[in-house]
């Protein structure tokens, strides 16, 4: 509803299909062929790219662990993990940095302009500080900063805030980032995701009733979405109806 409607897009996109020769606008489905190609596709996001339980953040694939402060809202992205207080005044990342050593890492990131050197912390974070930009509406910030290697990468942490509201966060976020270690337990690197899965009906049966007899990772209302039928349908016997297995995560 939200997206822009350029030139009466869907109106001409209706024309024009109505348009085509009696065969092209029919079509043929090959619903089955189509279901086919999806069995064992990864359902949702996969936990091996990380995961989030409670206040905790695992990347089995980089295997690595970091604990966020409370009530904190945890972000994974495709190039970072981000942790927001909750009155989104400060701000902890975690990066991969693109040099080969923390030294070169560290170098690149104090030669930024308005970046000046503070204070070292526990090793291997450093104090920083941003100069602010009045005209831009952007204050002085100030943060801690550190660069860990851990298994052929270069970790970025760092955590800041605005200069004035720093010292409500440092010793929660200094904590934070020094929680940052390997990931050596198998219950957590040891996930998987959740995969589409194909099964026959073999009789007519309610949707419901299918997923009594064939549990899915997912509530009845999804599982109606995703196969494209009300939650109270009633398969045909043949059917070919998709379900999600897997993908359950370690109790923390």
């Amino acid at each position: 509803s939200t997206h822009p409607d350029p030139g009466r897009r869907e109106d001409r996109i209706l024309e024009a299909v109505g348009q085509l020769p009696g065969a092209s606008a029919g079509g043929i489905v090959e619903r089955t062929a189509y279901l086919r190609r999806l069995d064992g596709l990864v359902f949702g996001p996969d936990p091996r790219e990380g995961y989030v339980l409670g206040r905790s953040f695992y990347h089995p694939g980089l295997e690595f662990r970091m604990e966020f402060p409370r009530d904190w809202k945890i972000i994974n992205q495709r190039q970072a993990v981000v942790g927001v207080s909750p009155e989104e005044d400060a701000v902890i990342t975690l990066t991969l940095a693109q040099e080969d050593t923390p030294h070169a890492a560290s170098d690149r990131f104090f030669r930024q302009e308005g970046v000046e050197r503070g204070r070292p912390w526990r090793q291997p974070f450093t104090q920083f500080s941003v100069t602010g930009d009045e005209a831009g509406g952007r204050p002085p910030l100030q943060g801690l900063v550190g660069f860990a290697p851990r298994g052929g990468h270069v970790f970025r942490l760092m955590a800041y805030s605005t200069q004035e509201r720093w010292t409500r966060h440092d010793d929660e976020t200094a904590r934070a980032l020094s929680s940052f270690r390997r990931l050596t337990d198998r219950r957590y690197l040891d996930v998987s995701p959740a995969r589409i899965e194909l099964a026959r009906v073999p009789r007519a049966m309610t949707l419901g009733e299918f997923d009594r007899r064939n549990p899915s990772s997912i509530d009845l209302g999804e599982l109606a979405v995703l196969n494209g039928v009300p939650a109270d349908s009633t398969l045909p016997a043949g059917t070919l109806v998709k379900r999600v297995i897997g993908g359950e995560l370690p109790t923390d």
